[in-house]
């Protein structure tokens, strides 16, 4: 590091001479930060959660919807090691069966899905206790084991439906899905419930109506806000809601929107699929049934609510009209504020896109990133380092075969090679990441 500031140092001197001030400046304060960031790099993650709809035998054991690997993508034995077997079973219902979301807090990793129990010892006989959700420690001495004391839907019916779960950092958690209407204990037959720290009872949160959705459940802002995507158009005793909402997390009330959907023809959304955030700026990805039309919109917070940016709906539909999505499913961001939608989609811009798309700040395709892969894309997760994990149901990335629904490219949307890429098959519909800390020195 020394020799190349040394290397670095003269040839900045030199650009005094030759550069206006406002140059140098900006020169070299990209150049110390591209520095800054390789010596003190994030590296790669200590584990990758992996949920889905699969059943698979790696490495000698058995996994059912559910598996933890390590950050170079090869199963993890130090976590579950005492129930290493684990199958999650038992799901009678009609929606996508297996793990379809995780939440990562301070103490646990949450498991939420469509499951009716978990089988601790391989006899294909589901412990119901467990049904929907539960949870593992994280760190510390009972890292990786299950805490068997949380089962906050033992009682609910095999049909119910959890898509979604989100945890605060007092490990009280939202959940939200589509439930049965028998099942106990949805307060109100909401479809949205908030559960208390130990897993025993629910709080009271605005209610979503039986009969609607909930696909997507997102803390952010440390814990303020809670972001949540379906379909439904009543939250509380409030009317009018197109298919997403913010919940202030302290006042358990509902935070206003501006006008949602805009009236901006092609798009008005029928589902709110999924939520990313950067900055002050929320992106929600969306589907129209009718038109068979998905998109992403952008909303920016003022701090008593939320208004459009429709500078970027425009500029994202006049891009890549008139085939906007086929079929979007998920959304995220990365450090640099850029917007990876993933889903089942074909689009052609400059270039083609396929399964993956990434949007600059302002709405615009980043046409920079190519990444073509023949099937569908449910999950994308953003590394701090910047490499791109994507979970779905595919079998080819950029021509390349031997994928089977779990990779992970590089920024400029290549393969990441250095990835064990070996995941034997079947659906991805949910990854989470915990990081390793950043290296300081």
């Amino acid at each position: 590091m020394k020799r190349l500031i040394y290397i670095i140092l003269p040839l900045l001197l030199a650009s005094l001479v030759l550069s206006s001030c406002e140059d140098i400046f900006h020169d070299a304060s990209d150049l110390l930060a591209e520095i800054r960031d390789n010596a003190k790099g994030y590296p790669e993650p200590k584990r990758i959660f992996v949920g889905g709809d699969f059943s698979i035998m790696w490495d000698g054991y058995s996994r059912d919807s559910f598996t933890v690997l390590n950050g170079q993508g090869n199963p993890d034995g130090a976590f579950l090691s005492e129930n290493f077997g684990i199958e999650i079973v038992g799901y009678t219902g009609t929606g996508n069966s297996g793990v379809q979301a995780f939440s990562l807090g301070k103490e646990y990793v949450y498991v939420a899905g469509n499951y009716g129990g978990y089988d601790e010892s391989n006899t294909e006989v589901a412990n119901p206790a467990y049904k929907n959700l539960h949870r593992y420690w994280l760190d510390g001495t009972k890292d990786g084991t299950m805490d068997l004391s949380y089962s906050p839907f033992s009682d609910a019916l095999s049909t119910s439906e959890l898509y979604a779960v989100s945890s605060l950092s007092d490990s009280t958690a939202f959940a939200g899905g589509n439930f049965d209407p028998m099942t106990v204990p949805m307060d109100g037959y909401s479809e949205l419930i908030g559960i208390n720290s130990s897993g025993t009872g629910t709080f009271t949160i605005p209610a979503i109506p039986d009969g609607s959705v909930v696909y997507s459940v997102e803390t952010v802002f440390d814990d303020t806000l809670t972001i949540v995507c379906g379909t439904f158009s009543t939250l509380g005793s409030e009317t009018g809601y197109s298919n997403f909402a913010a919940i202030d997390n302290t006042t358990l009330t509902a935070i206003p929107f501006g006008v949602f959907p805009p009236n901006n023809p092609p798009l008005s959304f029928t589902q709110a699929l999924d939520s990313a955030w950067y900055g002050d700026s929320l992106y929600i990805v969306g589907y129209e049934t009718a038109m068979m039309e998905g998109g992403v919109l952008k909303y920016k917070a003022t701090g008593t609510g939320f208004i459009e940016d429709t500078n970027f709906y425009s500029n994202f539909t006049s891009k890549i009209s008139p085939t906007i999505f086929d079929q979007p499913y998920t959304i995220a961001t990365d450090s640099k504020g850029r917007i990876y939608v993933g889903g089942s989609f074909y689009v052609t811009t400059e270039n083609e896109h396929q399964g993956i798309i990434r949007l600059n700040s302002d709405g615009n395709v980043d046409e920079s990133f190519r990444t073509m892969i023949a099937g569908a894309v449910r999950s994308i997760e953003v590394q701090k380092n910047g490499k791109i994990l994507i979970g779905g149901s595919y079998t080819q990335i950029n021509g390349e075969s031997n994928y089977n629904g779990l990779a992970r490219i590089l920024e400029n949307g290549n393969i990441d090679y250095e990835f064990d890429n070996s995941f034997p098959g079947g659906t991805v519909y949910a990854i989470a990441i915990q990081e390793e800390p950043q290296d300081t020195e």
